[in-house]
């Protein structure tokens, strides 16, 4: 039996190495912005904002962090309501899940996500405007 070399795909831990290099380098050096648009101040056990993360060539992405408070009270309307199947489910893009909402556990939960390399999986590129 021949034996036969496959080309133009890297190896899985090439490919994989890629990837790191790739999250390493792009989000090295990273800050981040809360947005809460509202006048009333924001409830850090029971909310849900949107985090701007910009890169340091100044590439922006977006994510939802919310806590399992605020899943469980948007459950609860829905069943009254008759929303997400009677409150069956609910569900929004980009949807970070954190115990309490404060900037060192957002920094504490991207910093994770980059050495874990889970941080395209859960921020989404914004395009340039």
């Amino acid at each position: 039996m021949e034996s036969v070399e496959l080309s133009g795909s890297p190896m899985p831990e090439q490919a994989d190495n890629d990837l790191e290099r790739r999250i390493r380098e792009t989000f090295s050096g990273y800050s981040f912005e809360v947005r809460w648009p509202y006048a009333r101040p924001l409830n850090p056990e029971c909310g849900s904002v949107e985090v701007e993360l910009t890169t340091k060539n100044g590439d922006k992405y977006l994510s939802n962090f919310v806590t399992l408070e605020y899943i469980r009270r948007i459950s609860r309307k829905n069943k009254v309501k008759g929303e997400c199947a009677d409150g069956v489910y609910y569900w929004m893009p980009q949807m970070v899940v954190i115990e309490r909402i404060t900037p060192e556990n957002i920094r504490k939960t991207i910093d994770y996500m980059i050495e874990h390399l889970e941080i395209d999986e859960t921020f989404e590129k914004l395009e340039e405007s």
